[in-house]
């Protein structure tokens, strides 16, 4: 089956990508991780640490107890009412006045839309956050059309009679004329809104340098599982390709259990995958930085959607004519075996036309050499093990 760009070079990217910065970042954090998943024992008050043959063996779910106190105070103050946020105002004209509240009514009206489930995903992506130090949010725009009548398109045809009724025998007579009307139909909007979701650090990689805002990094990969389904019904609007070498005989065969599931959401529970006839997902690593890319340029210079190229010759490095340019790439994987399904310019530009990155970190405290920051958990572990040994042993005296 035929691949969007040179089937060699579409390699060598995915290679550079998973291989260069995504499995490196992996072994870079997982002290990190380790930490991580220690820290969720004790909000599961989980006795990890140590395993005794104790006749009592009881953890005292002392920082579970401090940790969902916090939860309702966290809540309890950002749910008072259902305005979510505030504006900052340093021009006090009245067209400035106007915009922020309208900005502040679309973004209080967005948050508080039933489909969104704001409010699990900030209690949950604020526990992350108390208990192991930063929390991921990204974000994205999501979009169903379906087709529908738009409009009429109305157009008249002559007879062969006058306007009133007679056949047409005179020069002078005005023939009369017929109304057809057919409906115009195009694609209409049903969901057209903004979302977003929480991602822990295990499926988050980066480089790790210290930065003050997540733009700073060069760039950032988060790994999420899709369906082949889903991946299609996103495919026009996220403009994926190369989606046929994902099914069919010929096709790459989904894992029975991806990465996403194993290293982060599924891991330490021994259950066994559900058979159904439901399509397994993919592990899908979506990358948001620069990249050596050539794109076309419109007459004003302005880039040209489209157009984007990968910028890398047959031995992995860059073109003459390559720039490093904000871009999306998006790569399926199952297995060791990786399809690139997106590389297209970021969508993603500010006001004044800027790129970003579509996501953000949420830190608890900042840490004086640690880019993630500290959380809670750390500093509580040792003291919740001591509680846990000391009841534990007067019981067992």
């Amino acid at each position: 089956m035929p691949h969007k760009y040179d089937e060699e070079l579409e390699k060598i990217l995915c290679t550079q990508i998973i291989n260069g910065e995504v499995n490196i970042s992996e072994i870079n954090q997982q002290d990190s991780n380790d930490e991580f998943e220690e820290c969720i024992s004790l909000l599961d008050s989980e006795r990890r640490e140590k395993e005794y043959d104790w006749m009592s063996d009881i953890r005292i779910p002392e920082f579970a107890s401090h940790a969902l106190t916090q939860s309702s105070l966290d809540v309890a103050q950002y749910f008072q009412t259902r305005d979510f946020v505030e504006v900052y105002l340093e021009d006090e004209g009245e067209e400035a006045k106007a915009n922020a509240e309208a900005a502040k009514e679309l973004i209080n009206r967005t948050l508080n839309k039933k489909k969104l489930n704001h409010y699990l995903k900030f209690v949950r992506g604020k526990g992350i956050n108390n208990v192991v130090g930063r929390v991921y949010a990204k974000c994205w725009w999501e979009q169903h059309t379906v087709r529908d009548v738009v409009g009429e398109d109305v157009r008249y045809e002559e007879l062969d009679v006058d306007n009133y009724g007679d056949p047409l025998m005179y020069d002078d007579q005005v023939p009369a004329q017929r109304a057809i009307r057919e409906p115009i139909y195009d694609d209409v909007p049903v969901i057209d809104r903004f979302n977003y979701d929480i991602w822990d650090q295990r499926n988050v990689f980066t480089d790790n340098s210290y930065v003050y805002s997540l733009q700073e990094k060069q760039w950032i990969t988060f790994r999420s599982e899709e369906t082949l389904a889903s991946l299609k019904s996103m495919a026009d609007l996220n403009g994926y390709f190369n989606l046929d070498l994902l099914e069919g005989e010929d096709g790459i065969k989904p894992p029975t259990k991806t990465k996403f599931a194993s290293s982060a959401a599924d891991k330490d529970k021994s259950s066994e995958p559900v058979a159904s006839s439901v399509e397994h997902p993919f592990d899908i690593y979506e990358r948001y930085g620069k990249f050596w890319t050539v794109v076309d340029a419109n007459e004003d210079g302005s880039l040209r959607y489209g157009t984007e190229k990968i910028g890398l010759d047959k031995e992995g490095k860059k073109l003459d004519k390559a720039e490093l340019l904000h871009v999306v790439i998006t790569i399926a994987q199952a297995g060791d075996k990786n399809i690139l399904i997106g590389f297209k310019l970021t969508p993603f530009v500010d006001a004044n036309g800027f790129p970003y990155i579509p996501a953000i970190r949420g830190l608890c405290y900042v840490h004086l050499t640690e880019d993630g920051g500290i959380g809670d958990g750390k500093y509580s572990k040792e003291l919740q093990i001591a509680i846990d040994d000391t009841f534990n042993i007067s019981r067992h005296q």
